[in-house]
């Protein structure tokens, strides 16, 4: 399933006028549509382009799957892992800003809501994010 019937409908773009500003054929957008030819990959991404939405997205994802793809390839790229004099194993994202690696953490947090002690922590980087911030809109002013 795609949704590029639903988001040319909603622009209120023909197939037609839609195949002439991304460069497929009439055909090939009515085939798409109906599910009887699959987009390739720059075909998929000149489309989503075009209606300013994540191939994801284009190709039908839910906004839980979209999220949670966003999350693990942040920790896939991005999340290194070290081991304390304790040897407590702890992960995090060194190659990012300090801000940016806040922010994913706490979008790691909320993956999963299901544990309290996850709410917690959000909460508390949510508090140290909203304090740095504050900081340093008081050293501009």
């Amino acid at each position: 399933m795609n949704r590029l019937k639903e988001l040319r409908e909603k622009r209120g773009v023909s197939a037609r006028k839609l195949a002439e500003q991304v460069g497929f054929s009439q055909t090939k957008i009515c085939k798409i549509e109906r599910g009887e030819q699959k987009m390739s990959t720059p075909q998929a991404m000149a489309l989503a382009d075009y209606f300013g939405v994540s191939t994801d997205y284009l190709l039908g994802a839910s906004a839980e799957e979209i999220f949670d793809k966003f999350i693990d390839t942040y920790k896939r790229n991005f999340r290194e892992f070290n081991v304390d004099a304790s040897g407590r194993v702890y992960g995090g994202y060194p190659s990012l800003s300090p801000e940016m690696s806040l922010k994913v953490g706490i979008l790691d947090k909320l993956q999963d809501l299901s544990d309290v002690k996850n709410l917690a922590a959000v909460y508390e980087l949510v508090s140290s994010l909203s304090d740095k911030e504050f900081r340093e809109s008081r050293k501009h002013n």
